[in-house]
């Protein structure tokens, strides 16, 4: 039996892996919604929680990985294609748009927001561990 290495799991699972999971999940869970639901608004709640999920696992793994900077590039672009998907389908299947369900504009922007505050705790993290293996190096 293959034994999977970390740093084989960390190249194999991408913002763009990533992306894919949670807009496929993310749809399916949105049009079992339209079709179960009794709330129009039930399928903005699926999207806007598949947007965090992905937010918080995709800055998860961010810190884990060797190079960040390319990381954090595929991250954003993720990121901003994932929210353009769920906010489109969730507004076709829905029948409103994001102006007419309102909660979840405001929903949609703080999670917009936290995911980039969440990018600069972690360069802000990365970097101080940086400089602090710098130094170390040096004392040495």
């Amino acid at each position: 039996m293959n034994k999977t290495s970390d740093s084989d799991i960390k190249k194999s699972f991408t913002p763009v892996l990533q992306f894919a999971v949670f807009a496929g999940s993310g749809a399916i869970s949105i049009i079992v919604a339209s079709i179960i639901a009794q709330e129009k608004l039930t399928t903005w709640m699926f999207a806007a929680s598949f947007l965090l999920l992905f937010s918080i696992l995709n800055n998860v793994m961010s810190m884990f990985v060797d190079d960040f900077k390319k990381y954090i590039i595929h991250s954003v672009y993720s990121f901003t294609f994932l929210l353009i998907a769920l906010i489109l389908l969730a507004s076709t299947l829905s029948g409103l748009s994001i102006n007419e369900a309102s909660p979840y504009r405001n929903i949609f922007l703080v999670i917009f927001i936290s995911n980039f505050i969440f990018i600069s705790m972690i360069m802000m993290v990365k970097g101080l561990l940086i400089f602090l293996s710098q130094k170390d190096e040096k004392l040495k």
